[in-house]
């Protein structure tokens, strides 16, 4: 059975590549522009803009996030210390970070949130709008992580739903006490469970999201993780990552289209790349296509860097494809375990199997709980295990985080070849 899976989004790739430039607005971030019409982000989204070519420049702005929506390529951020808002336009391989890794999707982020937005400003043309395009946007615990820094929870005031923090630079007090604000919508979580009550004082390297409303006196504390969580939530990433590279494929760009035509991934796609062994056969997309693409076959593959066989019509240098593998079949060891080791086996394992139903083992997986069959072979829509994941039954699981569109397909592609162990 062949997998026929849809198109996911790509990421940019952070580097000085060589590509084809393509005339765009440009501006400064200290003049609100005027938002953007609906229209494509980027006139051509299938070449790569790099930061250090000749002529681009790129900056980060610290702000409050008003609204973020890829249909309409913008994003309209209060900079930080103004209330007047800017309107940006997304280029569509931007980059989403939250928790330290890529793989967010622009539905996570809330209004409010503090986040950081990596522009790049284009020469402009005559009479052009001045609009910089976004190539990420990253959340505060991302940031902390990038420059070793943490937070300590030194007093609170649980009359007052108000806490203070001291920020820490690798493990040393750095900088005074900020003070926030807490409540039923503060998500807390300490050793992977989430709780809504402070009872941390003193406890060191937690990392914090925050948000502030207009004109409110405290930041709000939005999430605050330990160690623990915050490395169960990096797993999570990985994985989402993985399943787009496999179902919608993992973007790269162009670097030698000659006959032995080289593309380089992204460097959030790292692992996929290692997916893409010598002999693999490919289907590589133009961004925005779910089927049609080329066929090609991997013949080396180094680091994030593979060298491709086989035509690739429009291949130059600069030109973004979107790669993922031609399957027969989904991996229970390669993409269905992990996947469900990161979401499910903290509250179902052996020994403390929730509902009475544990991940331990593919045949207690398929066994299921009181509740019922867990994985009807065959027939995923009796399936428990993809029912609750989809939302279809009740409750949703994981709570915590919805599953991926990308990893529900590989769920629903394994249920439907008969749940097989390899």
């Amino acid at each position: 059975m062949k997998l026929r899976f849809a198109s996911a989004t790509g990421y940019f790739l952070l580097g000085t590549l060589g590509a084809a430039l393509v005339a765009l607005p440009a501006s400064s971030l200290q003049k609100p522009p005027v938002a953007p019409a609906v229209e494509p982000a980027d006139p051509r989204p299938g070449v790569l803009l790099a930061p250090g070519m000749p002529g681009l420049a790129a900056s980060e702005q610290w702000g409050y996030l008003d609204t973020l929506d890829p249909v309409t390529s913008a994003i309209t951020l209060r900079p930080e210390g103004k209330d007047q808002p800017i309107t940006l336009r997304l280029l569509p391989y931007a980059a989403y970070w939250r928790f330290g890794s890529a793989g967010s999707l622009p539905t996570e982020y809330r209004k409010d949130d503090r986040l950081l937005v990596r522009t790049l400003a284009v020469p402009p043309r005559p009479r052009a709008r001045a609009i910089p395009y976004v190539i990420e946007v990253r959340d505060e615990i991302t940031e902390q992580i990038r420059h070793g820094e943490s937070c300590q929870i030194t007093a609170q005031d649980t009359n007052a739903y108000t806490f203070t923090v001291d920020r820490r630079v690798n493990g040393q007090a750095n900088g005074g006490p900020l003070a926030l604000e807490y409540g039923r919508g503060t998500f807390l979580v300490l050793r992977e469970e989430p709780i809504y009550t402070f009872r941390v004082r003193g406890m060191p390297d937690l990392w914090m999201n925050t948000a502030r409303k207009a004109g409110a006196e405290f930041p709000i504390a939005r999430e605050v993780f330990d160690e623990v969580s915050r490395e169960r939530y990096r797993v999570g990433q990985r994985l989402r990552m993985l399943a787009r590279a496999l179902v919608g494929g993992a973007p790269g760009v162009v670097t030698t289209a000659g006959g032995g035509k080289q593309m380089r991934l992204f460097p959030d796609y790292a692992e996929a790349a290692m997916r893409f062994t010598p002999g693999t056969a490919v289907e590589a997309l133009e961004p925005g296509r779910a089927d049609g693409g080329a066929r090609l076959t991997v013949t080396a593959q180094k680091e994030q860097t593979l060298t491709l066989s086989g035509p690739l019509p429009g291949a130059r240098p600069g030109r973004i494809f979107h790669l993922r593998p031609v399957r027969d079949q989904v991996s229970y060891p390669n993409d269905i375990k992990p996947l469900l080791d990161a979401a499910c086996l903290s509250c179902h394992r052996d020994g403390d199997a929730r509902s009475g139903y544990s991940l331990s083992s593919r045949e207690r997986l398929l066994r299921g709980s009181r509740r019922g069959m867990a994985v009807v072979p065959g027939k995923p829509a009796e399936s428990l295990l993809y029912l609750t994941m989809t939302g279809e039954r009740n409750p949703r699981m994981p709570p915590e985080r919805d599953s991926t569109p990308e990893q529900l397909a590989l769920l629903r592609a394994w249920i439907e070849a008969g749940a097989p162990t390899d």
